[in-house]
């Protein structure tokens, strides 16, 4: 236990510069969400609040579909952790593993931004913090393990000379890398949990 947490740690001290680069990815395309939230027009704002008056007067006549909103939200970080890996997997995807965390940003900032600003007259600050605080604190951190884990496997290609033994070094890279991966994909399942059946939940009772 103790060697695995030297490894951890040793991982990150190695990385430290590439984890902050995705984090400062992820934190512009964040930005660039909240800027977009901002520049949108008062037909656009009309249908997005209506969208979002629809959605607090469900919560509140309705149980809702936990399931396929667990559903829904796994599917989403699946492709999105798919698209990391296959990225990975070749020295051309590399700069696209960054686009692919910008983004998931992007679409975060916008929605908390559009919340915050459009239902504050429903405490927009709480529904931030009961619908997408929870499972973001886990997706964030495995997009970003994703992202940094990818460029990573990535750049070890164009180290690879083609020798019988870099080949096998690349395979034991690939099986660490598809295993990193399925880790990851099984911490995202759990978010995608709290997003469909505890965040309603939490939902529900701020609006009751």
């Amino acid at each position: 236990m103790r060697g695995l947490s030297y490894k951890i740690g040793n991982h990150f001290r190695e990385n430290i510069v590439l984890y902050a680069l995705m984090l400062l990815v992820f934190s512009l395309g964040a930005m660039l969400g909240v800027l977009g939230s901002s520049g949108l027009n008062d037909g656009q704002v009309q249908n997005l609040t209506r969208y979002l008056d629809l959605l607090i007067q469900n919560s509140q006549q309705e149980i809702p579909n936990s399931y396929r909103l667990f559903q829904r939200a796994l599917t989403i970080n699946l492709q999105s952790l798919a698209a990391i890996w296959l990225l990975g997997l070749t020295v051309i995807g590399l700069p696209l593993i960054g686009a692919v965390i910008m983004a998931r940003g992007f679409i975060l900032g916008f929605s908390i931004a559009f919340l915050v600003t459009q239902g504050i007259e429903i405490g927009g600050g709480w529904i931030v913090a009961t619908c997408f605080l929870p499972q973001n604190l886990i997706y964030v951190p495995v997009l970003v393990a994703a992202g940094v884990r990818g460029t990573l496997f990535s750049l070890s290609l164009t180290r690879t000379t083609g020798w019988r033994n870099d080949r096998q070094s690349t395979w034991a890279r690939f099986c660490l890398y598809c295993l990193f991966i399925g880790i990851l994909s099984l911490l995202m399942s759990f978010g995608a949990w709290i997003e469909g059946y505890v965040s309603p939940w939490l939902f529900k009772l701020l609006l009751s």
